[in-house]
């Protein structure tokens, strides 16, 4: 069977090792080992937040 790309996010606690920097040390790294492109975090990150309080 092929590996999901969210098969790396198995057994993670929901929340419980948050801290401000968690998903720059965490979240994205885990990411970008699952395949996701550099545009897809960018989109995630920047791009779509922008978005939304521009309006």
């Amino acid at each position: 069977m092929a590996k999901s790309r969210l098969d790396a996010f198995e057994g993670a606690a929901p929340a419980g090792n948050w801290t401000p920097t968690h998903m720059f040390r965490n979240i994205v790294p885990t990411l970008k080992r699952a395949g996701v492109g550099k545009a897809k975090i960018r989109a995630m990150l920047v791009v779509n937040p922008r978005r939304y309080f521009q309006n």
